[in-house]
């Protein structure tokens, strides 16, 4: 809001004589302007020469005065001046005025088009008391009564006085005007505001809404699913969440799970290997390792694992392996026993023993130990 100071327009100085009488019309040019504006000013400059004053300081300000001799005259020339948009500022009407419209009427007519002009009634009758004046025109702080005879120094004040008022009620106008404008911005802007907040809620809340119907929708596939899966935390112990699955797959509870008081990694660094194959690849699919069950079992499993986000939170799924018998009687496989432990992360403990491994488990086993250097190719 722009709380800078008003500055004042230069002064209004049109005033309106309606009298029937010419020479109340001369008394009123003799006392609020001068005879002669040229010799005003002659006489300005001789006393600032004189007497060294600013021309024009002490002198009283002259007004520029228009005369009408009857009512009906008189508004034309009100209305004419506010078409030329240099309207009046003060009137001098009479009230008497035969054979026309009298002061009241005249006054009456004038204010119902423009209200704001200044009136001063001139009269030297008592036709109308100052209750029947109020009641035909109102009452109201725009009128004052000048009775003649009438003295030089009450017309200049009452002159002075009224212009001024005029002046400043056209700028009381104009600054509620542009603060109701300034209101009328700003509620806009409010409302705009509003509009685009209420908005960009509906779309939040929307949001929201699809976020947790795809949550709902994951946990449920997360929990009913028959592959085991489970989202580890960032340290590799415990867990934010498991399913049923996956308990069953390591014989732990989910407290146990959940708090990272079970570790089922057979081997303490596969959970650093996922990571480092996580963060080489940004997913790691069908990675063999070795899990350990709370009775102390090893399982051979196949991991995918998918990074969930910039988070170091891991989705881990594991696959079933189908079994398939492998004959390992010969001592020349039962040498091999070394080879054997890094493809299945276990040994046999005769020659004779018969394991159960899937061809797809053996075959992911080798190649991630051949990416590791552990074995050639």
């Amino acid at each position: 809001m722009n709380l800078a100071p008003l500055t004042l327009q230069p002064h209004n100085h049109r005033i309106i004589i309606i009298d029937d009488n010419p020479s109340i019309h001369e008394d009123f040019r003799k006392i609020l302007g001068p005879a002669d504006a040229k010799l005003a000013e002659e006489l300005d400059a001789t006393e600032a020469s004189l007497f060294g004053d600013k021309a024009g300081a002490s002198r009283a300000q002259n007004f520029r005065i228009d005369s009408a001799f009857q009512g009906q005259e008189g508004l034309e020339k009100v209305r004419a001046a506010c078409a030329e948009g240099a309207p009046y500022a003060v009137a001098f009407v009479d009230v008497r005025m035969p054979p026309g419209w009298d002061g009241i009427e005249t006054i009456s007519r004038i204010w119902k088009e423009f209200p704001d002009l200044q009136i001063v009634i001139c009269t030297a009758y008592s036709d109308y008391s100052w209750d029947e004046i109020a009641k035909s025109v109102g009452n109201t702080d725009k009128m004052l009564v000048l009775k003649k005879p009438f003295d030089n120094v009450e017309v200049l004040q009452m002159a002075h006085a009224l212009s001024k008022k005029w002046q400043l009620t056209q700028m009381g106008r104009k600054q509620m005007e542009e603060l109701d404008a300034l209101v009328n911005q700003r509620t806009a802007e409010l409302r705009a505001a509003n509009a685009r907040l209420t908005g960009e809620v509906a779309e939040r809340t929307a949001a929201e809404e699809a976020l947790r119907r795809s949550e709902e929708r994951f946990s449920k596939a997360f929990h009913s699913s028959p592959v085991p899966m489970a989202i580890q935390r960032p340290e590799g112990k415990a867990c934010l969440d498991a399913n049923i699955s996956f308990l069953e797959l390591v014989g732990a509870s989910r407290e146990a799970v959940l708090a990272g008081s079970t570790t089922f990694w057979a081997d303490e660094s596969t959970p650093t290997v996922l990571r480092q194959e996580l963060a080489a690849r940004h997913a790691v699919r069908n990675l063999a390792a070795t899990i350990r069950t709370t009775s102390d079992e090893t399982r051979e499993v196949l991991w995918s694992q998918p990074r969930i986000s910039s988070s170091e939170m891991l989705l881990i799924t594991c696959s079933s392996c189908r079994t398939l018998p492998i004959a390992c009687g010969s001592k020349t496989n039962y040498a091999r026993h070394k080879r054997w432990k890094l493809l299945v992360g276990s040994q046999p403990a005769s020659p004779t023993t018969s394991t159960t491994f899937s061809p797809s488990f053996l075959e992911t086993r080798r190649r991630n130990c051949v990416i590791r250097g552990l074995i050639k190719n």
